[in-house]
This record gives structure tokens, sequence and C-alpha cells, in this order.
């Protein structure tokens, strides 16, 4: 119960500053993401730059749908409300921003354009529906039949056409949402980051009284120069048959009409960009002539293979070793199964530390981890305790009978003279305890043994201390296709630790599981017991 008013407590926070349409200023919602929420910056400015007003209400959808995989993670149900909502928090802020972009637009354009922006319908649905709808929706759109007689407004960039009309041209919408283009098209006919340009064309149907204009390629263009889009209907990629009027658009100056002021100057991503024209799918020749003029065009991983593949340059192979060095404290993050292991301070005042299983075993407290107080004393003086602590003892216990008035009785024997005369168990602890520290410590070593076997399965563990754990890991070794990685590679500027480090935010890697055997018992290493011993008999 005190789990879902938590639960409550925090969504309230967001509904508390989002009416009916999240109307909310910039300023506002962002400090409600950051302070109130606890969102990282860079989430934070992913749902007010694209969800705008309804930037709290999706931030609402998404902190409830991780809610529901902290719980899945809890599954020894240790974790108290204040635990699972900071949890919560910071597998958010580790998504990798342009993941979740990819993810959020879709899922707006839905709303805006398929739902005229109204979500009423969709208060009740989890995000893991929304985004299914928004796939749904984006799946069954329809591609309009053209216009008759159609009069073109927006500007013409490039003109095709013949001396009768017909033909093909690029018309610059000079918006980012075209309900035109959206009818025409059969996708959502906007982009977040770019300018709409649509190839249109114009043809005489029989009889030559009417002519027929349809749309047949969107592209989306920023003021920075980069193509973020370019598809076909439906989100198709474009045709073959297109890609002669596609090609000169790379040649096409922008606004300012400098030279080398192009109006596209390199490559982004928004909304499935497997389905976006790519360079590669031009034809060999076009794609060397295309280099030969706009050399700076083919900076991507992609586009430097497929000019190696061509001949034209040699292409360094991707650097996929790397030494991945962690804190011990941070090992459950290349780890699966960790949870709870304990907590500190008071939910009520919100001031809880949560320690997580594996940084305790990490820790300088992991002895407390192995508790063996009562160990059998007895057993172990008779098997474990060497003869030179064993004439200690019997050196202690006989002081302790002439202290007490008595007379040492040869006869009898050292563990009843123990039991009788030990009044103040100090002979019974010394043994008990050396047998808890040394038992403590196999133990400690156990665990640490089954973390490193562990990790040795993301690679090479070559350094492992309680300060630091090196690991020389091959991203090869994880069966990832090249031309997947290329993109984590270019937002990581060829760096293989962060492009693991990615890979792993994303769930894209399965992290070992350390396997801890419940039947497992320690050893006595008796040097160690009886070194431990002899310190304490000294202290008696």
């Amino acid at each position: 119960m005190k789990r879902i008013l938590q639960e409550k407590k925090i969504i309230e926070i967001l509904k508390e500053y989002n009416n009916k349409y999240g109307v909310l200023l910039e300023a506002s919602k962002l400090k409600i993401l950051t302070d109130k929420v606890g969102f990282s910056e860079p989430i934070a400015k992913i749902f007010d730059e694209l969800c705008g007003p309804l930037a709290i209400w999706m931030a609402n959808k998404l902190y409830k749908h991780y809610v529901q995989r902290t719980k899945s993670y809890n599954v020894e149900g240790n974790m108290t409300p204040q635990e699972i909502k900071e949890f919560t928090i910071s597998e958010i802020n580790k998504i990798h921003t342009p993941t979740l972009t990819r993810i959020i637009i879709p899922m707006m354009d839905y709303i805006r354009v398929g739902l005229n922006g109204n979500k009423s319908s969709l208060e009740d649905d989890k995000w893991s529906e929304i985004f299914e709808k928004q796939k749904q929706w984006h799946d069954s759109l329809g591609v309009g039949e053209g216009k008759i007689n159609y009069i073109e407004n927006a500007p013409i960039l490039i003109d095709f056409r013949n001396e009768d009309g017909e033909g093909f041209y690029w018309a610059d919408l000079n918006v980012k949402n075209s309900p035109e283009e959206c009818e025409r098209m059969g996708h959502c006919g906007r982009s977040s980051y770019g300018y709409l340009y649509s190839l249109r064309s114009d043809k005489k149907l029989p009889g030559g009284k009417f002519k027929i204009n349809k749309s047949h390629v969107t592209a989306s263009i920023g003021t920075d120069g980069i193509l973020y889009q370019m598809k076909g209907p439906r989100n198709e990629k474009p045709k073959e048959e297109f890609h002669k009027y596609i090609q000169p658009l790379f040649y096409l100056l922008g606004g300012g009409g400098e030279e080398d002021d192009y109006l596209i100057q390199g490559f982004g991503t928004e909304y499935a960009a497997q389905q976006d024209f790519k360079l590669t799918d031009l034809p060999n020749q076009t794609i060397r002539e295309l280099y030969s003029n706009r050399p700076e065009l083919f900076n991507t991983r992609s586009l430097q293979r497929k000019l190696s593949e061509m001949g034209i340059v040699e292409v360094q192979p991707l650097q996929t070793t790397f030494t991945l060095e962690i804190d011990p404290k941070d090992v459950g993050d290349y780890l699966s199964g960790d949870y709870v292991y304990k907590t500190y301070g008071s939910a009520k005042d919100q001031k809880v530390k949560r320690v997580y299983f594996y940084e305790t075993i990490m820790s300088d407290d992991a002895w407390e981890m192995w508790d063996n107080y009562d160990a059998d004393w007895k057993s172990a003086l008779e098997y474990n305790v060497d003869s030179e602590n064993e004439k200690k003892i019997e050196e202690i216990i006989n002081s302790m009978i002439e202290k007490q008035g008595g007379e040492v009785d040869e006869d009898m024997s050292l563990v009843d003279k123990i039991e009788e005369y030990d009044e103040n168990y100090d002979i019974r602890n010394a043994i008990s305890s050396s047998i808890n520290e040394v038992e403590s410590n196999e133990y400690v070593k156990y665990l640490r043994d089954t973390i490193k076997d562990a990790l040795n399965e993301l690679g090479n563990v070559f350094e492992f201390t309680n300060d630091n754990i090196k690991i020389q890991v091959d991203l090869n070794d994880f069966g990832f296709p090249e031309d997947e990685l290329d993109e984590y590679y270019e937002n990581c500027y060829d760096d293989p630790a962060c492009v693991f480090r990615e890979l792993v935010s994303e769930d894209n890697i399965d992290l070992p599981k350390p396997s801890f055997d419940d039947r497992w018992y320690p050893s006595i290493d008796e040097d160690d017991f009886n070194q431990y011993l002899s310190d304490r008999l000294y202290d008696i």
C-alpha cells in the first residue's frame, strides 16, 4: 500500500503542473522535469523540445513505464518506494538520447497529426501501448491520389518539367508541418528538426485538358544543412526511378548562394532511418562522381566503408578492443541480477541511501556479510589449533585456575578446564572469533571470485582489486554486424569504450549474471586461523 501511495505522489507531482494540454512556460517545464522529477538535463530537454506543451504528460508516461520495469527487477521485494523512485529515475537518465529521440518523434507525430493534438483517448494508455498505436497508425496511412489542375504555390527549387509543363520538380514547402504533404504521401508530413521539401510531378491526363499533380519524395533539411529524412510514400524508401531527381539536390546551393554553401551539408536521423534514402542507394558510378565533387559528404563510417568496397579509399578497421575500467562500487552496472542489499537513512525524510549486493561484495564492509560467531570452538580446538597455540591456551587456563584459587588437575581435559574456569569466555571467544574471521575472508574471496568469473564473460579481467577493475574487451565478441555499430561509433567519436557503454545502457548486450552457490561453505585455512588465534590469545 505504501508503495502505491508513493507512486501516486510522484505522478501527482507531474500532474500538478499539467492541465488538459500540459500548457507550461518553457523554464517551468525544464525545472519540473529536472528539479522535481529528477530527470537529467539532456533527457529533460528532449521532452521539452520534442513534446512541447505535452512534455510533462509524456514524461509521466515514461516514468510509469520504467516504474514497472524497476518492480520487475525487485524480485526480492526489499526495495522501498523511495528506492524504486530513485532507481527508476537513474535508469531513465541512462537512456541513450538519440534512441529516446527516435522513439518520441513518431509518438508525437501520431498525437499531433493522427489525433489532431487531442490526447484524451490516450489518457489511460501505457507508454508501450501508445508506441504500438503510433506504429499501427504509420503503417495504415493511405497514399493520396494526387490533385487535379493543382496550382503550386510553394517556391520551385529545381524544375525538371518540359515546355509543356510536364515532369518533376522540387518544391520548397518552407514549413516543418504540412497537412497537405501528409495527405498526399500517407506519412505524418512533419519534421521536428528540418523544413520540408517535396519532389512532385505534373502529368497531363488523356485528352490534354487536365493535369494531375502528385508528391513522390519528401525531404526534411535543417537550417544547418543536415538532411534528416528523405522518404517515399508511407515512409518507404524512395524508388530507384527518383534517384536522378534526388542527386541534383546535393549540388544545389543554399539560400546564401555562396560557393560551397550547399543546401545539404551532412546527414542526420529522425524517424525510421532505415527507410531513408542514402547515398549508398545510388549506382557506383554516381557515387564516384559525387565523391569527386563533394567528398565532405562521405564522412560517416557507412559511407567510408562503401568507398572502401569500391576501391576508392582505404578505411582503417574499427578499433574494437579497449580496456574497460570499472570502479568496484559500480560493478553492478555491468552485471545482471543485482539488488538492494541494505539501506541507510529514513524514507520519511527522503534521505535513503541504498547499497547494492555487488557493491557490498566489493566494499570494505564485505566481511560483515559472514557471521559465524557461534562457531564450534571445541571442534576447532581439537582439529585446527596447532600445538603452539594449544600450549598457550593451556598456560592461560591454568593461570585462570590459580587466580580463582583452584588447583590445576593434570588429568582434567583442556575442554573441561575451559568450560569450568573460562568464566568470561575469553578463550572460547578467541577461538570462535578466529574461526569467524578466517571463514569471513574465505567467503568474501568466494563472492569476489564469482563476480570476477562473471565479468570474464565480457572480456579478460586482468586487474581485480578493491580499488579498480580492468577488463580487456573486444566488441567483436558480442556478434554485432559492423554496420549496426556505425551510428554508435559516430556518436562516440570512434571510442569503443563509449560504444560499449551505450550498448549496455540500451540493453543491447546481455550482461552476465554471477552464479552464487547457496550450498557453498568456507573451509578453514589453518595457518591464517592460528595466526588470528595467536594474536587474540596474546591480548588475553
